[in-house]
């Protein structure tokens, strides 16, 4: 029992640093947005960082999702080859939630779906 809270426990601290990690990361995209127009310097900055941060949390999640994956993998991902078929769905699905995406923004339904209605910064 106690090694099952130890290793929950330790899942749940892992989820809430990767989530801190996350949260700073978009802060610094909300910093170089901030001062974009009056201190390109610091935005340059800022945007590296978040980048740095942003390679930091992929790798994080892809050995995270790897090894829950080798404990259990219900699906079998990553046993089977990829076929024309399964490839044909994924990218069937991909092009019909565009399709909805682009119709949502044509009726103005969902105009937050486009960011070039508001430039960020103008030069």
């Amino acid at each position: 029992m106690i090694h099952y809270l130890t290793r929950q426990t330790g899942r749940i601290l892992g989820f809430i640093l990767l989530l801190i990690a996350y949260l700073i990361n978009s802060s610094e995209l909300s910093l170089a947005t901030k001062y974009a127009k009056t201190n390109p310097a610091l935005a340059n900055r800022a945007i590296g960082v978040m980048l740095i941060t942003v390679a930091v949390l992929l790798v994080g999640f892809t050995w995270f999702y790897k090894r829950q994956l080798k404990r259990n993998n219900p699906r079998q991902f990553g046993h089977y080859k990829l076929t024309i078929r399964r490839l044909s769905r994924v990218l069937f699905a991909f092009f019909i939630m565009l399709v909805v995406q682009i119709f949502l923004v044509t009726i103005n339904l969902a105009p937050y779906l486009t960011h070039a209605q508001q430039p960020i910064c103008t030069g």
